[in-house]
């Protein structure tokens, strides 16, 4: 394999690795996870998900994350409501 791909794929690991800049609360273990994937997936996303002016998510990482891998594994899923505090 090349070695730019290497390099860009350690790099992009560790972006992965690193927190969101707001991000307070501890990460959900797998099976509380599971339940707000479940949850979203029957009734969407409910309560919203804050940004800042800058699109950093202010609260709601969890909820943002779960809306992405549904809509990456094809669920039709509402919109998530959502706040930008400026």
């Amino acid at each position: 394999r090349p070695e730019g791909v290497w390099v860009f794929r350690m790099i992009e690991a560790f972006e992965v690795m690193q927190p969101p800049p707001y991000q307070l609360m501890p990460d959900l273990s797998a099976e509380e996870f599971s339940e707000l994937k479940k949850d979203i997936r029957q009734r969407g996303v409910l309560v919203p998900i804050e940004f800042d002016g800058a699109g950093n998510i202010l609260d709601g990482h969890h909820r943002m994350r779960a809306f992405e891998e549904l809509q990456a594994e094809g669920c039709e899923i509402a919109d998530y409501p959502h706040v930008v505090r400026e």
